[in-house]
């Protein structure tokens, strides 16, 4: 019985080390663009912002999707940040082009209402 009782426990132990694992690989950051979302059709978007020179912040919800124009041009993108995650740096997501420009923004993500029970 007690052989029986360690192999239960070892079985449970390894069950939940495994989904830790699991769990921990799901939510950990590639440092890419990904890790916000991605890119998406003009059409698509919920909103066009207007970024002037100098700006310093964009605020989104989660799961919006946003025209940025910046510096003469423009990129669409569909927010979509890991769980725990309020801002990045708009040069992330921004085309290569736009990167210096984008540079000193960062993004303040709000949490997305329809994702929580009322």
């Amino acid at each position: 019985m007690i052989k029986n009782t360690s192999k239960t426990a070892a079985a449970v132990l390894f069950t939940t080390l495994l989904a830790a694992s699991a769990f921990a690989g799901a939510t950990d950051l590639t440092n890419t663009a990904a890790d916000y979302g991605q890119a998406a059709n003009a059409g698509a978007a919920d909103r066009t912002v207007a970024l002037r020179d100098g700006a310093r912040y964009l605020n989104v919800t989660d799961g919006e999707t946003v025209t940025v124009e910046l510096a003469g041009q423009s990129f669409t993108w569909h927010v979509s940040i890991f769980p725990g995650r309020s801002q990045f740096k708009l040069a992330a997501i921004a085309p290569a082009e736009l990167a210096a420009a984008a540079d000193n923004v960062t993004v303040y993500v709000a949490p997305n209402p329809t994702y929580f029970g009322n």
